[in-house]
């Protein structure tokens, strides 16, 4: 009985050993396997942390740029805003420059009206001198012939003799006033004369004068015409710089969102980098530990 109880012992003691051969052995190719996951997934892990580390790096060379651009825009958005309150401050001048050439304009075609009405007055008289020197033509004429009807008065009453003495006296009083008219008309005739000569004198002026007054209005409204053009392309400036200032604003808003956004992606990897190396420093143990356990598996071989 003793020896069919030890026989027993000794076919259940190989028989245990035997499955403990079989468990170690697929624990050992579990191991293996496992220990090539391992490595792999290290190796992974490793590359992981590069990738992340170079990201890290140009993630903070975008974030650089980002920030410089966004200076820049700011900048930007800066001198747009002093450009557009320059020019319109310049837009002002020119709109009151404008409105003073009108002014001015106005005044002068105000001036060259009058100007047409006095150089039609001074010709309307030189036209009166022209009928008083007709008028005075006539009057010459008939001083002329009052003289001479007088002069053959007084031949007719010298011939008369006594008789016609009287007759005489009054031709001879009719002959002095006929050449005193003479003289006076004569007088008057050069006084026309000065007066005509004075008169069309002051219309060749006022006309030169209109002249330079109708080249001053058209001098004036173009340069009023380019102050209008001055204007429109300071209030065109203006709008741009207004443009360009908003723009630049809402780039510098779009910007610090980026900034912001990737910032959060730079905190995410440096997260992911501490968890890739807390995960690299696990699968460092893990290994350790599969490598103590094959170890100690090994034991169970010899």
């Amino acid at each position: 009985d003793t020896n069919n109880e030890i026989h027993q012992l000794s076919r259940s003691a190989k028989a245990t050993v035997g499955g403990l051969r079989k468990v170690t052995k697929q624990l050992n190719n579990t191991m293996n396997t496992i220990n090539t996951h391992l490595h792999t997934v290290s190796g992974g892990v490793d590359r992981l942390n590069s990738d992340l580390n170079r990201q890290q790096q140009e993630t903070e060379m975008v974030a650089s740029a980002i920030s410089e651009m966004t200076s820049t825009s700011e900048e930007v958005a800066s001198n747009a805003a002093s450009a557009a309150q320059q020019t319109q401050l310049a837009s002002a001048e020119a709109n009151n420059g404008d409105q003073l050439v009108q002014e001015v304009v106005n005044s002068i075609q105000s001036i060259s009206s009058e100007v047409n009405e006095l150089t039609n007055m001074i010709e309307q008289v030189e036209q009166n001198s022209n009928s008083i020197g007709t008028v005075m033509d006539v009057i010459q004429n008939i001083a002329e012939q009052t003289n001479l009807l007088a002069l053959n008065a007084a031949i007719e009453a010298a011939r008369a003799g006594e008789a016609g003495r009287g007759f005489s006296v009054v031709a001879d009083e009719v002959r002095n006033l006929a050449q005193q008219t003479a003289k006076s008309t004569t007088e008057i005739r050069e006084m026309i004369e000065r007066l005509q000569g004075n008169t069309r004198s002051a219309v060749q002026r006022m006309e030169l004068s209109n002249d330079k007054v109708k080249s001053s209005v058209e001098m004036t409204s173009q340069a009023g015409e380019a102050l209008s053009a001055i204007t429109n392309s300071v209030s065109s400036i203006s709008d741009a710089s207004v443009q360009i200032a908003s723009a630049a604003e809402e780039q510098t808003s779009v910007s610090e969102d980026v900034s912001r956004n990737i910032e959060n992606i730079s905190t995410i990897a440096i997260e992911t980098s501490s968890s890739s190396n807390n995960m690299a420093q696990a699968i460092s143990e893990l290994d350790n530990a599969g490598k103590e356990l094959q170890r100690v598996i090994g034991l169970f071989r010899t």
